[in-house]
């Protein structure tokens, strides 16, 4: 196993396809879909601009996000940053709380 990829898993190429944009669709936020996962352009005022990749989801009374700065080389190198949050909510703050976990992690790794 190399950098927490599987050599010569077929299921690698996947991963590159995940994280382009499979279509011209565009939700209302400039997201983009791959393979039906979100692609957003992220700019926390503290630091560079970044795609996350990123799905959520819940039903009432519970709430999921699960999220990654998209990598350099998808399908090669894996991504630098990743969380996956889960809430006994309805969706209050679930989001946000994975973004800004990516955020933080982004930022300590800035300043190493």
């Amino acid at each position: 196993m190399e950098h927490g990829l599987e050599s010569g898993n077929a299921l690698n190429d996947l991963l590159a396809t995940l994280q382009d944009p499979s279509t011209h669709t565009e939700t209302k936020d400039g997201s983009k879909l791959g393979l039906s996962w979100f692609i957003t352009k992220h700019s926390p005022p503290e630091s560079n601009a970044y795609d996350l990749v990123w799905k959520n989801g819940g039903i009432p009374g519970f709430s999921s996000f699960i999220c990654c700065s998209r990598g350099k080389k998808p399908g090669t190198n894996p991504s630098e940053h990743g969380c996956f949050v889960l809430t006994n909510s309805e969706g209050d703050g679930t989001d946000d709380i994975a973004v800004e976990l990516i955020a933080l992690m982004r930022r300590k790794a800035e300043l190493a």
